[in-house]
């Protein structure tokens, strides 16, 4: 991973009403959660946040409606540092790719309605697998995290357990590049720029969510995506390009 140092990229973050906690504890455990159906009388929502990690059936949450959504109430708001999924033992392959996100609204439970977190890379091989997406520090702190299927899964949702982490400093970010990617996305507005430090300058000074940067090419791509992008929000391989996302440090 390529570090800058840099004096322009030091960001202020303000934080509003926004609580703080100690790193390491699992905000989710024990809070209400909805959604938006159940796949057995046994498989009700708030088994994703009793705490227990493993199993399948009837120790675990799933649905019975493709691309479906489970919603989890935190309390309060909080800048979400990264979630961890722990799926079903028995429909693991549900969760392939799925989708975290947040907000402040209770009926933001759609794509396009709610603050994009990120997006697993991967898609699940065994029944204990898990898969955590660390979120983008550019959003703000949210009271109700969500989790969706992807776009083209025609599976009900399963979710064994979600495990949710605030940043432990909020006011702490870095740059990270995911080196011969790029993420494709209708919102990217281009510019020439002599070097990535200029490229990330520009994000900033455009309140941007993540940046597509060629070094060859000098081309700087500023994406502004909050709500994520509809055709999905994994960046591509794409040789000469990197892409670079703000995450909590």
């Amino acid at each position: 991973m390529s570090k800058i140092i840099c004096p322009l990229l030091l960001v202020a973050v303000v934080i509003k009403f926004a609580a703080i906690v100690e790193a390491a504890v699992n905000i989710a455990q024990g809070k209400t959660a909805w959604s938006d159906s159940e796949g057995c009388p046994c498989c009700a929502p708030t088994l994703a946040t009793d705490g227990i990690l493993g199993g399948n059936m009837c120790k675990c949450f799933s649905n019975n409606k493709a691309r479906g959504w489970l919603q989890v109430d935190l309390a309060a708001p909080f800048n979400i540092d990264y979630m961890t999924v722990y799926p079903d033992a028995a429909w693991y392959s549900h969760m392939d790719q799925f989708i975290s996100g947040g907000s402040n609204l209770l009926t933001a439970r759609q794509k396009g309605t709610y603050y994009v977190c990120n997006q697993c890379e991967y898609n699940y091989a065994l029944a204990w697998d898990t898969c955590t997406t660390k979120c983008s520090a550019n959003i703000p702190a949210v009271r109700y995290v969500v989790l969706q299927q992807k776009s083209d899964l025609d599976t009900g949702l399963s979710a064994c357990e979600l495990l949710v982490y605030a940043a432990p400093d909020p006011k702490k970010t870095k740059w990270t590049r995911f080196s011969n990617r790029r993420l494709l996305a209708a919102s990217a507005s281009s510019f020439n720029k002599s070097s990535t430090v200029s490229c990330l300058y520009k994000c900033i000074q455009l309140s941007c969510d993540s940046v597509n940067y060629n070094k060859l090419l000098k081309t700087c791509e500023v994406l502004k995506h909050p709500f994520g992008v509809l055709t999905g929000n994994i960046p591509a391989p794409s040789p000469g390009w990197d892409h670079w996302k703000l995450f909590y440090a």
